[in-house]
This record gives C-alpha cells, sequence and structure tokens, in this order.
C-alpha cells in the first residue's frame, strides 16, 4: 500500500512536468521485482494501445510469480517494432531467471518475416505457447520457426494458421509434430 502512495505522489509531482504520455517512458517497473523493466518500457515506447496495455498487465503479473505471458494480439506492430521487442526479449532471457509461458503477436501482418524472425531467435527455450496467426509469413521464416519448435524444450502449442507458407512449408512445420508429440502445431 505504502509503495502505491508513493508511487502516485511521484506521478502527481512529475505529471506538472511532463505530459501524461512521456511520464511511463522514464520510468521504471515498480513492483517486488523490476526484471521485467527493460521490455515493459520497450512496449511502452512503441506507444500503440496493445503495447502499453500487455506493460501494464506485465507489471501486475510478475508481482506475483516468476513467469509472464505477452500477448499482442492486433497490436498493429510493425517489422521495427517486432525487432524492438524481439531485442528486448532476447535481452531480458539472457540475464535474468524468469519464464514466458506465452506469446503471442497473431494479426499483426506488418512485422514481416525480418521481425518476426527476431522474436523466434530472442524466444527462450522454455516457453510452451507460441501464436504467429495471420501474420502474412512465408517460406522465409520457415527455417526459424522449425529450428525454435525443435529446440523448445516445453512447447504445447503453436498456431502459425492464416499466413503464406506454401503447402511444402507447411508439410514441414506439420511433420514436427513426430518429434513433438505433446505440442498441438496448427499451420
Amino acid at each position: 500500500m505504502l509503495q502505491l502512495l508513493q508511487r502516485r505522489s511521484f506521478l502527481k509531482a512529475i505529471s506538472v512536468i511532463l505530459p501524461a504520455s512521456q511520464i511511463f517512458r522514464f520510468l521504471p517497473a515498480w513492483g517486488s521485482n523490476s526484471a521485467l523493466a527493460p521490455l515493459i518500457n520497450t512496449l511502452r515506447s512503441l506507444k500503440n494501445p496493445v503495447c502499453m496495455e500487455a506493460a501494464d498487465l506485465l507489471e501486475s503479473q510478475f508481482q506475483r510469480e516468476n513467469l509472464y505471458v505477452l500477448h499482442l494480439r492486433h497490436g498493429m506492430l510493425s517489422e521495427p517494432d517486432a525487432k524492438i521487442i524481439g531485442g528486448s526479449l532476447k535481452l531480458l532471457h539472457q540475464n535474468h531467471n524468469i519464464r514466458l509461458k506465452s506469446l503471442s503477436v497473431s494479426y499483426n501482418p506488418k512485422i514481416g518475416s525480418e521481425g518476426a524472425a527476431a522474436i523466434l531467435i530472442a524466444l527462450p527455450k522454455h516457453i510452451e505457447e507460441l501464436g504467429m496467426v495471420g501474420c502474412d509469413l512465408d517460406d522465409r521464416i520457415g527455417s526459424h520457426l522449425i529450428k525454435f519448435i525443435k529446440q523448445s524444450k516445453y512447447l504445447k502449442m503453436v498456431c502459425v494458421e492464416e499466413n503464406n507458407f506454401s503447402q511444402k512449408m507447411r508439410a514441414k512445420i506439420k511433420d514436427l509434430k513426430k518429434q513433438k508429440s505433446r505440442c498441438t502445431i496448427i499451420v
């Protein structure tokens, strides 16, 4: 409770100097553990409603557990946004012992193959769920996706339907079900 009151007092004081939209760019993540601060600040810097909401949710989630989910569906993310998020995820999981349980960037058709590759390369191997539905992905990202699925230890669900994979690539991705019998793969 004291921490909440301190935060409110700080926000009131700084709001005189900066507009509200600028305040969150400079604030650290509040809560018992600020391990997610770089990711939270990255999401806020993108200044889109879906990312701002995800940042707020991350703050509250991580206070209770050492794991988090990141769902940025319909977030109007661009390829540069995806690369920034990927970089933040990579940094976060190199330096902290936290778990990303689920990531969805579904219905962001402008993330592009390079943006999707940056995210896939950055994801930790312990993730359980991945959603990249309707992201306008094609065969250029297929090898990254296959490598990610093969290396993931606890993957339970991969949803990559409504993309532009060739029949051959779809078959290769579906074929991973033989190696990952506990994983549902929807292409």
